[in-house]
């Protein structure tokens, strides 16, 4: 029976996924042998003791702790991640050339001269994904907005102009916009003629909003519908200047029922300078336009992530711009910390 209390801890906490634990309380008693000599009552299990029989355990109910990290490091780890998938998928393509070659003589007819165009990457986008306290259901508690990125997307943007003026037309053709017209756009969109999938955005002139019903089915499911949030809704006048803005790198963001936002900030190739620009410009947006309603923490948890990466989680002090260490270096955090 003397041995019991200590046999039934050493396989508690051998049990668990802390071996460091484990071997000090190993070293502990094989140390204090001289004290299972003594009678049960004077025995007396020193703090420490307790404290390792206490330590926690990983499970779905207990999860390891998600380590986070200064908004300089979490990049670093995004760019690095992406940079080595990128890696792998060169050395995959290097490796299946005589497959690929293979293939295509078994599928040609007699056919020998084999060819094939550069390998093109892929260059992953960039996300940032915000956990907000808002509750959209609730009034006064909707976040939705438009913020241009000083570095642009990375991605081509299809813009179609639904105006009935003829210099509105022209101005924004002129501008690069994909498509402009009125009622002949909008018939060419319902009989597909102008297919909806290659288009990005849409912007209209104020008096095309009541004819715009007629295929609200097919650009509302995609978010196209001219919205004043969202700056779409344009005077003839100014359709050029309008169409521009979306084109030089304007992202939509808006929470969802869980009160997440989810945006775009760039491509892995732009760099982290460019990157660290476009969440300083995202996190002062979402603080700014921070609803009258909002009750609580506001800003919870922010993550980033590369289109086909894992997510990694930002300390939040980094990205708050309320907080003394607002997109501070992890050095000079330190030395401001200390």
């Amino acid at each position: 029976l003397s041995f019991v209390p200590y046999t039934a801890t050493i396989i508690s906490v051998v049990n668990t996924t802390d071996s460091a634990a484990s071997t000090i309380l190993i070293i502990f008693i094989l140390t204090n042998l001289k004290m299972w000599r003594l009678p049960i009552a004077q025995r007396r299990l020193p703090p420490s003791f307790l404290i390792v029989y206490t330590r926690s355990y990983i499970s779905y109910a207990h999860p390891k702790p998600t380590p986070t990290y200064n908004v300089y490091d979490a990049l670093d780890k995004v760019i690095e991640g992406a940079a080595q998938r990128r890696e792998k998928r060169l050395d995959r393509w290097n490796r299946n050339f005589e497959r690929r070659k293979a293939n295509f003589l078994l599928t040609s007819e007699g056919s020998t001269d084999y060819q094939e165009l550069p390998y093109r990457n892929i260059d992953e986008t960039v996300d940032i994904a915000i956990q907000t306290g808002l509750d959209p259901r609730k009034p006064n508690q909707t976040l939705r907005g438009s913020l241009p990125l000083m570095h642009g997307t990375g991605k081509p943007v299809n813009v179609v102009v639904f105006t009935s003026s003829e210099e509105g037309m022209a101005e924004a053709l002129a501008s690069g916009a994909t498509y402009a017209g009125g009622d002949e756009l909008i018939t060419a969109i319902l009989d597909g003629t102008t297919p909806v999938a290659d288009i990005q955005r849409a912007l209209a002139s104020p008096e095309m909003m009541s004819k715009l019903g007629r295929i609200a089915r097919l650009l509302g499911p995609r978010g196209l519908m001219p919205n004043p949030k969202l700056g779409t809704i344009s005077p003839p006048n100014d359709l050029g200047r309008a169409v521009k803005r979306q084109m030089a790198g304007l992202i939509n963001y808006r929470v969802d029922k869980t009160g997440n936002l989810h945006a775009p900030i760039g491509k892995v190739s732009f760099g982290k300078e460019k990157l660290l620009d476009h969440v300083r410009a995202v996190m002062n947006e979402i603080v700014e336009k921070k609803p009258d309603g909002a009750k609580g923490t506001y800003l919870k948890q922010v993550y980033l992530s590369a289109s086909q990466g894992d997510s990694v989680k930002v300390d939040l002090s980094t990205v708050n711009p309320g907080s003394p260490y607002f997109m501070l270096a992890p050095m000079v955090s330190d030395q401001l910390a200390a």
